[in-house]
């Protein structure tokens, strides 16, 4: 079954690849939400087109890990990190950071953590190190961060997978690294959970396990600010789902359960493969209806895209799909109707309070 698509859509699809006026930065810039994306700081410096869409957004996602960091015990490598910061700084836009605990792929070596072992650290060693790192990070320019993710799908990656909550218990190591994080951040810095629910649908049972954990955090009076949803979606998927409509009502769930436990939400990564077709109609109307559901929910605060143009995806490259173009810009540097779709709901509606 396919989605309709509202006249509104067909009027955006309209019109011309790329409309005169303000940018997506400008339009909500005073209002109190954020736009950001993956920004490449190389091609940041290097492409000019590039840094003109770029600056389309109002922060920039940091994706770095343990291993990129802290290379052997104690001993740590700002070189990659900062070059995201300055990155930022150029572009006249704070960093939304991640993650600090992940998955074993994301810990260097010398812990030995593998999904077939964990390593010779005990348990109270391993929450030493991780209190270390996770404060060593977070207070190495803190004026730039806008967001530290603190865990990343906690819920949805299997024990095998992270010896954390191998050595530390599971959600014990969740609740240690937002403690860690809330001993040293300063004001402005806030704190996220993040997690995936799925490539057509946020999956109801990680949905209850996630906000279970949530619980637990905040009954151990650790600090949690948001919550995370990313949404890197298949419109062939999200077409063949019955009924359709799945991903967004719930993604309004989740706005729904966030609010009752006092926190934030925010569209952590979103990508929309634009399915075998190409429909791009289909691709703008799924953009616009998660935007226009954050945009319309006061504790809904940002929305940001994994990556800036269809040049450069992982849709390409880690996920074998040659012919995706899932972001808001064409490999030409062009906008596309997701673009317009998300710019004309800016230019006409106002921000929820």
């Amino acid at each position: 079954m396919r989605p309709r698509i509202s006249w509104l859509l067909a009027f955006i699809i309209s019109l011309p690849a790329q409309t005169q006026g303000q940018t997506l930065r400008q339009l909500v810039d005073a209002s109190d939400f954020h736009i950001g994306a993956f920004i490449d700081p190389v091609q940041t410096r290097n492409d000019t087109q590039y840094k003109a869409i770029a600056s389309e957004f109002n922060f920039n996602i940091m994706p770095r890990f343990m291993r990129d960091v802290e290379t052997s015990p104690g001993v740590y490598t700002w070189t990659v990190i900062d070059s995201y910061l300055n990155t930022g700084q150029s572009l006249d836009m704070r960093t939304a950071a991640q993650s600090l605990v992940y998955r074993n792929s994301t810990s260097p070596a010398w812990p030995g953590f593998t999904n077939t072992g964990c390593g010779p650290y005990t348990p109270d060693q391993v929450r030493a190190v991780t209190k270390d790192y996770i404060q060593t990070v977070i207070q190495h320019r803190p004026e730039r961060y806008y967001v530290w993710e603190v865990v990343n799908e906690a819920a949805s990656t299997p024990n095998s997978a992270n010896c954390w909550s191998q050595k530390l218990g599971y959600p014990q190591y969740v609740i240690d690294a937002f403690r860690f994080a809330g001993e040293v951040h300063p004001p402005g810095m806030l704190l996220r959970l993040n997690e995936t629910f799925g490539f057509a649908n946020e999956s109801m049972p990680i949905i209850q396990k996630t906000l279970a954990l949530i619980d637990a955090v905040q009954a151990a009076g650790a600090p949690i600010d948001i919550l995370g949803v990313e949404n890197h979606l298949n419109l062939d998927t999200i077409k063949s789902t019955d009924p359709p409509t799945i991903y967004i009502d719930n993604f309004r769930l989740i706005l729904r359960e966030a609010a009752k436990r006092h926190i934030q939400v925010q569209v952590s990564e979103i990508d929309i493969y634009q399915g075998t077709s190409n429909d791009f109609a289909g691709q703008a109307q799924v953009y616009s209806n998660i935007f226009d559901a954050c945009f319309s929910t006061p504790w809904c605060t940002s929305f940001s895209t994994w990556g800036v143009y269809d040049k450069v995806t992982w849709w390409r490259t880690q996920l074998k799909k040659p012919d995706a173009q899932p972001l808001l810009f064409d490999m030409s540097y062009q906008s596309k109707p997701a673009y317009q779709a998300i710019k004309t709901l800016l230019q006409n509606k106002p921000r929820a309070h």
